[in-house]
């Protein structure tokens, strides 16, 4: 009589568990990066988003030739309805300024505007100090920084 093996050995299945965990523990440490990565790309893309509002606007600005510090009809950015505050042709660092154009329909951010200064935070960021986005108003014939903390690897 001959016996047919069905299943696994015991020394079968402890090699298998063994490679699974090998595994995981190669591929854990890179899922969490690839996170870090993903919310640096997005805080990356806000940054993007306000650079390219403030160059619209200051083109506007000028196309338009109205004075410095009047502030742009509404309705001439198609997403805004009142009218935006500017400083040297540049949106204002306020909520009525940068805050009125940069809209974030995804609610992935909170703005806080302050002292000529808006800043985006990525809601859910473990270090939000990291994973920021900030606009200081124009000053005396500069335009302005839109700026990202040093290292967006605690993001």
């Amino acid at each position: 009589m001959k016996r047919t093996q069905s299943g696994f050995t015991l020394i079968e299945l402890i090699v298998v568990i063994v490679i699974l965990g090998i595994l995981a523990a190669t591929i854990v440490p890179r899922f969490a990066n690839v996170q870090i990565e993903a919310r640096s790309a997005v805080v990356q893309g806000m940054e993007a988003s306000v650079r390219s509002a403030s160059s619209m606007y200051h083109g506007i600005k000028l196309a338009l030739g109205t004075a410095a510090g009047t502030a742009v009809p509404a309705n001439r950015f198609e997403e805004v309805a009142a009218a935006v505050d500017d400083v040297n042709f540049y949106p204002a660092g306020t909520a009525t300024g940068i805050g009125a154009i940069v809209n974030d329909t995804s609610g992935d951010f909170t703005v806080a505007c302050a002292g000529g200064t808006c800043t985006w935070t990525l809601n859910g960021a473990p270090t939000p100090a990291n994973c920021a986005v900030s606009y200081t108003q124009a000053g005396a014939g500069a335009a302005p920084v839109i700026a990202l903390p040093g290292n967006l690897g605690g993001c």
